[in-house]
């Protein structure tokens, strides 16, 4: 399977990792240095989409696809 990356087809990589239900989202836009995600407020205007990773915690999906997406 690929899907459309710019001009051209990439393949589309499939992990099997289970949902959670979704979030507040963390007014991340909001940070200042030294600050955690964690320690931001949420917004229940806006929602995230969490997964579970491989030791079953609750992560966005964005920080997954970074974690998993680097050959380290």
């Amino acid at each position: 399977m690929t899907a459309r990356f710019g001009r051209g087809f990439v393949p589309v990589l499939h992990r099997d990792r289970s949902c959670a239900p979704s979030q507040p989202y963390p007014k991340t836009y909001s940070l200042k240095p030294g600050e955690s995600w964690f320690d931001v407020a949420t917004t229940d205007n806006q929602k995230e989409h969490y997964v579970r990773d491989r030791e079953n915690i609750v992560v966005p999906v964005g920080a997954l696809v970074a974690r998993t997406s680097h050959p380290d």
